[in-house]
C-alpha cells in the first residue's frame, strides 16, 4: 500500500510504501510522477519503504519502460529503508540517474538531499508559466508581478 505525504515543495513526490504493493499502486505512483514532470519539467522522489517485499517493489519500478520513460524527468530519487534491504532498495533507484539509498536513521538527510536547490527547479517553471500568462494577456505594459504571482500560485497548487 502506498501513502502519499505532503512535501510542502511543489515538485517532490513523497511516498511511503508499506506491505504489499499492487499493480494499482504502481499505476497511481507513475500517474502522479508524470503529473509532476508535466507541471515542473523535473520531479524529485522521496520513497520510504517499510515491510515491503523487495521483489514486489522492484518489479514495476525497474521495468525497462519505466526507466526510459521517466529517467530524464526525475532529478533526484531517494530511497529510505532498512540496511538489511539495501541491495534490493538500491535497485529501486537504478532507472534514475541521480538516486541514493538512506537508512531510516538518515531520514532527515534524505529529505535535505532530495529537496536541496529545489528553488532553482521551480523558479524556471514559474518564469515560463508567467511569461505564457503575460503573452496570453496580450503583452500588457508593467512589471509582470501579477503574472509571476499567478504562475507561482498555480504551480504550488497543481498537485
Amino acid at each position: 500500500m502506498l501513502t502519499y505525504l505532503g512535501s510542502g515543495k511543489g515538485n517532490i513526490l513523497w511516498v511511503k510504501a508499506r506491505g504489499e504493493l499492487t499493480p494499482a499502486d504502481h499505476m497511481v505512483f507513475f500517474a502522479r510522477l508524470e503529473q509532476l514532470i508535466q507541471t515542473y519539467g523535473k520531479a524529485r522522489v522521496l520513497c520510504e519503504l517499510e515491510d515491503v517485499d523487495g521483489a514486489d517493489a522492484c518489479a514495476a519500478w525497474t521495468d525497462p519502460m519505466s526507466s526510459v520513460r521517466y529517467k530524464d524527468g526525475v532529478r533526484r530519487f531517494a530511497v529510505i529503508g532498512d540496511e538489511k534491504d539495501r541491495p534490493w532498495l538500491t535497485r529501486l533507484g537504478e532507472p534514475f540517474v541521480n538516486a541514493r539509498f538512506f537508512t531510516t536513521a538518515q531520514r532527515g538527510e534524505a529529505w535535505r538531499w532530495v529537496s536541496e536547490q529545489i528553488e532553482d527547479d521551480c523558479q524556471e517553471h514559474i518564469r515560463r508559466l508567467a511569461y505564457a500568462k503575460w503573452e496570453a494577456a496580450g503583452h500588457p505594459p508593467g512589471d509582470g508581478v501579477p503574472y509571476w504571482v499567478a504562475a507561482k500560485w498555480e504551480l504550488l497548487h497543481a498537485v
